[in-house]
């Protein structure tokens, strides 16, 4: 079962974000053009990949205290504010908060990225989703199983 995400900005709708039944990909449009978020291994990697197949993005140590993305020769940081991982903020070289993304219980996202082109904003929420996604089926399994 896939599930579906409206992402939007100032009150209007851009794009759907897809998640795939299998946790570990999704995919949305963008003025025309598609794109695929794609996890890599289990260690948080996740890749924003064109149409073509191209990697345009990287995530490394999605969910993790620590982690960024990886763009156009630039590097954005992220620092997880909680144990549960559904606030992040994005921080300066000096480790200024500049932006943030606060996942809600019912599969809302809201986030202020300033600085980063759409796709990308879009590419960062979604890695997001994929991540408790994955996170919540761990906990279900283990929980299943008595461990």
């Amino acid at each position: 079962m896939s599930r579906e995400f409206e992402v939007g900005e100032d009150g209007r709708a851009l794009t759907t974000f897809v998640q795939s039944r299998w946790r570990t990909s999704g995919h949305f449009e963008l003025d025309g053009q598609g794109y695929e978020i794609r996890a890599r291994g289990f260690a948080g990697r996740y890749e924003l990949l064109s149409a073509g197949g191209t990697v345009v993005a990287a995530a490394d140590h999605v969910g993790r205290r620590h982690w960024s993305v990886r763009a156009d020769g630039r590097e954005y940081r992220f620092h997880r504010e909680s144990l549960g991982g559904r606030a992040v903020s994005m921080v300066d070289s000096d480790d200024r908060v500049i932006g943030s993304v606060t996942a809600g219980r019912r599969g809302q996202v809201s986030a202020d990225l300033p600085g980063m082109e759409l796709r990308l904003r879009v590419f960062v929420v979604g890695a997001m989703l994929l991540q408790l996604r994955r996170k919540r089926a761990a906990a279900a399994s283990a929980a299943s199983s008595g461990g």
